[in-house]
């Protein structure tokens, strides 16, 4: 609905700033104004009680990356989802400089990459029922290694609305099919402790692939060609995570 209602206002950079800051704002006030938080007790800190607890979390924390089968996930969830945002964030830059589309153009294929996103996380979670969660996340990784390379080679306008819409279906498919693998892999009662380092590999995710894409930009040039390369590289990211997954074993140990 963004995108969308910032389309009659795309002629320039800074007709959509203002209307989307007052949309912000009435749509944050509910939430602003009746939402009333539980007042939570806690206990008073000390110095021993900071230090049992420090000790009790790195023995937690080792024990949860030397038994767990989640970790290997995680590790590839770091490389490839890397990438995923490196490109989620430049994608509307790349086709910009690479195919010269206005920012119109630009908002109708990225309405399309979310609506795709949207039916690639329903129907992946389908997939992933019938054969596998990690089985399911390994054949989006290699569409991902194909498809990287692929927009960073088409010339036409059409290959690009077909493979962004493949781009969304994958998208949403991958951030599903990883949430249900750890869900299953994880005790019910370690989801909240499992999930954490999910959102802290997501977070740390935004480093080396905005790092490779900046770099090969500085170093070559704002060029079209630059910005190709830098769509290609981001298939090697996503070819370490496969193969972190694929070669990465460890036995049906769940984090107790």
């Amino acid at each position: 609905m963004g995108l969308v209602l910032a389309i009659p206002l795309s002629q320039t950079r800074l007709q959509p700033l203002f209307p989307s800051i007052a949309v912000f704002l009435v749509l944050s006030l509910p939430m602003l104004l009746f939402f009333k938080e539980q007042k939570i007790k806690q206990a008073v800190l000390t110095l021993r009680v900071f230090t049992k607890e420090s000790k009790e979390f790195f023995k937690k924390l080792a024990l949860f990356f030397s038994v767990s089968i989640a970790v290997p996930m995680l590790a590839s969830f770091f490389f490839f989802n890397d990438a995923l945002i490196t490109l989620s964030n430049n994608y509307s830059i790349y086709l910009e400089r690479v195919f010269g589309m206005p920012d119109i153009t630009k908002n109708i294929i990225l309405m399309i990459v979310i609506l795709m996103s949207a039916i690639g996380g329903l129907a992946f979670g389908k997939i992933a029922d019938k054969i596998g969660s990690l089985k399911s996340l390994k054949y989006i990784l290699i569409s991902w290694i194909i498809l990287l390379p692929l927009l960073g080679l088409i010339n036409s306008l059409a290959l690009v609305i077909i493979c962004s819409a493949i781009l969304g279906l994958f998208m949403g498919g991958i951030w599903t099919v990883t949430r249900a693998y750890l869900s299953q892999v994880l005790r019910r009662e370690e989801l909240g402790y499992g999930f954490s380092f999910y959102t802290l590999f997501e977070r740390f995710a935004t480093f080396l692939g905005p790092l490779s894409w900046g770099g090969i930009i500085a170093f070559a040039g704002a060029n079209a060609t630059s910005y190709r390369i830098a769509m290609i590289s981001m298939a090697i990211y996503v070819m370490i995570g496969y193969f972190v997954l694929r070669f990465w074993k460890r036995g049906e140990i769940v984090f107790p």
